[in-house]
């Protein structure tokens, strides 16, 4: 996908905003729909969601394809009830319209935001109605690819990696063949976070997710870097090397900044907190915990919420035990809530430690029993190192 200039960007969006001015509507929603790819890998949400806020109702529901980018700009800013009304806006004209097409993408959409709200079943029925409704995939069919990427993202939540790196490796290289660089990059970034990291080969995630920054910047996707930036420090950070990381995490931030993308922000914060807990700044440390949790107040039950509170707990544990505890324990809590297999059983390492520290050793063998055979299913043998570790204090 060629990307517009910056000059080119600010000419295109300069002339919506004219076309809106003079009330010509339609020529309005055609040319907005047309810069939907660009604003997005530029992070430009927010001023999509003013221009297609300008559009009357009636010429929004002849463009559903505005209507779901409408929903993900909300859901980036984690409003998902705004999404989710948006993506039901869109499935609502696509059945009126017998839209197949249409329907699918809602239906995929849909499928993402009960992932996001811990709700596996409902996502696992959007996906299969939507790949139902949706006619057969031709190349370059953007509603499958998102499908596909986004049940892949349910399964290695479930720990079907196999199956997940499967749809990820098919789906880059159709990718690779027709030279899109934003699906490569994305792609890329899914194997690494979703697959590699999951599976504790920490060196092929850092490969993979080093290549997709390349892409990134190669091809001035703002918003693709800093969720790549992110990743790649949190990759850094699981191998002990706070001060890449902090390097790393503090560009995210700033790319965040400039983009206003909450999610940035406190993927950032986190990364921070944990890098401050590995140099032995404490009190920094907690300064970014706070931070992220500030800016996830609006999804305290997201899966990013999770890391906030594990990174949290460590802070607290050499403070109060106890209270790190709890904080391991709501942790555990969100992680089961979302069916985040790989989550949870990082969250019972830490509660494993937490117990044995308290001289609850039955407990701490309880955890450790079901973080064990997590880690099995995932065949990540880091963490099943951990979990021996951990047992022979317990």
């Amino acid at each position: 996908m060629q990307v517009a200039s910056e000059q080119e960007q600010r000419e295109q969006l300069a002339k919506c905003q004219s076309l809106l001015d003079q009330q010509a509507y339609t020529a309005a929603a055609t040319l907005l729909a047309a810069l939907v790819p660009d604003l997005f890998h530029q992070g430009l949400t927010q001023t999509f969601l003013e221009l297609f806020n300008r559009l009357p109702h009636t010429e929004q529901d002849v463009y559903p394809e505005l209507i779901c980018a409408a929903g993900d700009a909300w859901r980036l800013h984690n409003d998902w009830d705004a999404a989710l009304f948006c993506y039901q806006r869109a499935q609502n004209l696509a059945e009126v319209s017998a839209d197949q097409a249409a329907l699918g993408r809602a239906l995929a959409k849909r499928a993402l935001v009960c992932w996001l709200r811990g709700d596996v079943e409902g996502a696992l029925l959007f996906y299969n109605q939507a790949m139902e409704a949706l006619p057969p995939a031709n190349d370059g069919d953007a509603t499958w690819e998102e499908l596909r990427s986004g049940y892949a993202l349910v399964l290695s939540s479930l720990g079907r990696l196999d199956e997940a790196e499967q749809l990820l490796q098919d789906q880059l290289r159709d990718y690779q063949r027709r030279a899109d660089a934003a699906g490569q990059r994305m792609m890329l970034h899914n194997l690494g976070m979703m697959i590699y990291l999951r599976r504790g080969d920490f060196q092929a995630a850092e490969a993979v997710l080093k290549e997709a920054l390349q892409l990134a910047e190669k091809n001035q996707q703002r918003f693709g870097e800093a969720y790549v930036l992110n990743s790649l420090a949190y990759t850094l950070n699981w191998q002990c090397r706070p001060t890449e990381a902090l390097l790393l995490s503090l560009r995210a931030q700033a790319l965040g900044e400039a983009l206003g993308v909450p999610n940035i922000l406190a993927f950032a914060c986190i990364n921070q907190a944990q890098s401050f807990l590995q140099q032995g700044d404490i009190e920094a440390g907690e300064c970014a915990c706070e931070q992220a949790r500030t800016l996830l107040h609006s999804a305290q039950s997201s899966p990013l919420y999770c890391d906030v509170l594990l990174v949290q707990a460590q802070l607290q544990q050499s403070r109060c035990p106890a209270l790190a505890r709890e904080t391991a324990r709501t942790a555990l809590a969100t992680a089961r809530l979302h069916h985040e297999h790989w989550m949870i059983g990082q969250c019972l390492l830490q509660l494993a430690d937490l117990e044995i520290e308290l001289h609850e050793f039955e407990a701490a063998q309880a955890a450790l029993a079901e973080a064990f055979a997590i880690f099995e299913r995932y065949d990540d043998r880091f963490h099943l190192l951990r979990c021996h570790l951990l047992a022979a204090r317990a």
